[in-house]
């Protein structure tokens, strides 16, 4: 049957997407920490005052970027896209 796309090759595609867009959002979450850590670094060597406000700001980098990765780790193990 030409044309058709049987159950399993729809099943690759879709883990396939999922794939991608889990690496995207891992990515982007890693660049989170590591600007949230540059502007931590870069507060304090202005001043302590500065330094105190990013540190508030880095911390919910760094939650949401975990947040992040332990969705995407366990929706990719989830549909068996890594195991």
């Amino acid at each position: 049957m030409q044309g058709r796309f049987t159950i399993n090759t729809i099943t690759n595609i879709s883990r396939l997407a999922f794939c991608v867009a889990s690496i995207f959002l891992i990515i982007l979450a890693t660049l989170l920490i590591v600007s949230g850590t540059i502007g931590l670094v870069s507060a304090f060597i202005v001043s302590l005052d500065d330094g105190r406000e990013e540190i508030v700001q880095a911390i919910s980098y760094v939650v949401i970027a975990v947040a992040v990765f332990d969705a995407d780790f366990s929706h990719l193990r989830q549909f068996r896209v890594i195991l």
